[in-house]
């Protein structure tokens, strides 16, 4: 077992700064040590592409995700960025409009979806 600090200036939950766009492609925020205070276990840099999201739009909640099957993934609009970063690995992203209700509890669109059925 591996345990992950982080620092929580940029957010209270993981969820919101460590991004999981597919079951290849993870998001960081761009700042140093992609607001970690201790690495990922090393499987994470060799095995996923790890995008380096615009810090800006991470404060918008753009990291808490919801990957879906062929390669869409369900993220937070208003984060042009991180959606031209995704295209560029293959992803298809699917802005929803999020903005009052990050704003207002900090829990994005992972957070607050039930269960999705996701083939793989």
């Amino acid at each position: 077992m591996n345990v992950v600090y982080f620092d929580t200036q940029y957010t209270y939950h993981i969820d919101v700064l460590l991004g999981v766009y597919s079951d290849k492609v993870i998001g960081l925020p761009d700042v140093p040590n992609g607001g970690l205070f201790t690495p990922l276990p090393q499987r994470y840099y060799d095995d996923y592409t790890v995008l380096k999201i615009p810090a800006e739009e991470q404060k918008k909640g753009v990291c808490n995700a919801i990957p879906t099957r062929n390669g869409g993934v369900i993220i937070i609009d208003e984060t042009p960025k991180t959606q031209k970063l995704s295209k560029e690995v293959g992803l298809k992203p699917r802005p929803i409009p999020f903005k009052t209700v990050y704003g207002m509890t900090g829990s994005g669109p992972h957070c607050s979806c039930t269960a999705f059925w996701r083939e793989t």
